[in-house]
């Protein structure tokens, strides 16, 4: 799947010759072209760098193949590794959710890095530490997010309460010192009730309420 950058257009580099605008819609870059003798034709290999605005014809929507292509471009260079940081987390996430306990694999093999890596930091105690937390918790946050997309109101599980948690609790010690960690709450864990009929229901937050509680964690950590 591509990703394109939300909010942000360029110029269509329409000076380079491998450049090719398909339909008025998207923006191709020739990276093949085959001779077949026995036909006598070209066989010619492009691939989708972007989608043309359609309020301004002459600049598109990047994708990250853009950026791999052109890494000079007018996009600052923080905006761009940041965009191209976030395709390889959602790639990521998107690998995962085939397979639910990767998540919860990956978290507990980043906390196990978190007390190696904090043995090993001498030069600068902490930065390894947080530099980990902020990768595994921008997984997290991206996975769960396209839960809530999904699912807005399902009850989040214990299972993925509890080891989400575990890493929020990690997080927020980053910002003790700064006693910032007070606007960071953690997820509260489902519970069983029973209504009036007797009937056994679960209740607690939906992932619409955890993508609102995890948004401050992003703010924090940017």
């Amino acid at each position: 799947m591509e990703y394109y950058m939300k909010g942000v257009t360029v110029p269509i580099p329409i000076e380079d010759k491998l450049v090719v605008v398909r339909r008025g819609k998207t923006v191709e870059y020739e990276t093949e072209r085959v001779y077949l003798p026995e036909t006598q034709d070209t066989r010619v290999k492009r691939m989708v760098i972007g989608k043309v605005d359609p309020t301004n014809p002459s600049r598109m929507t990047p994708n990250e193949k853009f950026f791999q292509l052109f890494p000079e471009s007018s996009v600052p260079e923080a905006e761009r590794d940041a965009f191209l940081r976030e395709c390889r987390m959602r790639r990521d996430i998107a690998e995962a959710k085939r397979n639910p306990e990767e998540l919860a694999a990956r978290i507990v093999d980043g906390l196990d890095k978190l007390k190696t890596e904090g043995r090993r930091d001498r030069m600068e105690p902490g930065m390894t530490e947080r530099r980990i937390l902020f990768n595994m918790f921008e997984q997290v946050y991206y996975y769960m997010e396209e839960l809530a997309m999904k699912f807005p109101n399902d009850i989040v599980d214990e299972y993925k309460v509890r080891v989400v948690n575990e890493l929020l609790e990690k997080f927020r010690g980053c910002f003790e010192t700064e006693n910032m960690d007070r606007h960071l709450e953690l997820i509260d864990p489902p519970r069983e009730e029973t209504d009036e009929d007797g009937k056994r229901k679960l209740t607690g937050m939906t992932y619409s309420d955890v993508m609102f509680l995890l948004k401050w964690y992003k703010v924090f950590g940017s």
